[in-house]
This record gives C-alpha cells, sequence and structure tokens, in this order.
C-alpha cells in the first residue's frame, strides 16, 4: 500500500472499503423494495453509510493495520446483513417474475452460504493481521 516515493496510498483500500460496503448491502435495499417495505430500503443505505463511516474512521486511526481494519468491516457487513435477512426473507413473495426476476425468498436464502464463506474471511484477516501485529 506505498507508492514509488514511499507515501502511504488509501485510495485503493478506500475504494475496496466502498465496494464492499456497497455490494453487501445492495441486495437489502433491493429486497426492500421489492417487498414494498421502505423501511428496508432506509435501514440498508443507513447501514451502509454507517458502516464506511466507522471503516474509514478506523483506517485513519489504525493505517497500518488495514487487514484487520477490512476483517472487522466484513464482520460488520456479514453481521448486518444476517440481521436484514432474518427480517426480510418472510416478507419476500415465493418467487418474484418481471422487473425483479432473481430477488425471490428462494435467491436470497442463497445468501446464507455466501455471508458464511464472507465471516469465515473476515475471521481469517483479522487473524493474520493479529500474527503479523504480534511479529512487530
Amino acid at each position: 500500500m506505498t507508492t514509488d516515493d514511499g507515501v502511504r496510498s488509501r485510495w485503493g483500500f478506500v475504494g475496496g472499503l466502498a465496494g464492499g460496503v456497497i455490494g453487501g448491502f445492495t441486495w437489502v435495499v433491493a429486497g426492500g423494495v421489492v417487498a414494498h417495505a421502505p423501511a428496508f430500503v432506509a435501514g440498508g443505505i443507513t447501514a451502509a453509510v454507517l458502516v464506511f463511516a466507522a471503516a474509514l474512521a478506523a483506517s485513519a486511526r489504525l493505517p497500518d493495520r488495514p487487514l484487520g481494519v477490512l476483517g472487522v468491516t466484513i464482520l460488520a457487513i456479514v453481521l448486518l446483513d444476517g440481521v436484514f435477512l432474518a427480517f426480510l426473507l418472510p416478507r419476500l413473495p415465493e418467487s418474484a417474475t418481471g422487473l425483479y426476476y432473481g430477488t425471490s425468498r428462494t435467491a436470497f436464502a442463497s445468501l446464507r452460504p455466501l455471508l458464511l464463506a464472507a465471516s469465515i474471511a473476515g475471521v481469517a484477516l483479522v487473524i493474520v493481521d493479529l500474527f503479523r501485529q504480534g511479529r512487530e
């Protein structure tokens, strides 16, 4: 994460955080639209903004620990996505057709293995960061 002159570059890291947060909460907003539940739309947007702001603040405070910040950010996204999924899934129709094809209850249920994989990746990043800190 350094440029040729040794100055730390945060733009790539910040872009990665933004992409992860946007990708993590887009389905909440889309699901809220399909379920005609504005609370989920607003909740998804609010959660994305709060997680991104917290990740940005953490990366500014801990510039030497990008893996830990990324891991904790992933875990926060997974935790909030799990909560949203538990409340949103029962509100979705069994099968949706037309404009929102692919946003049915069964399509969203397939997010659970993805959330599990992301949580494992987040824990792994935090552990790697802790081991790296212990060696320094």
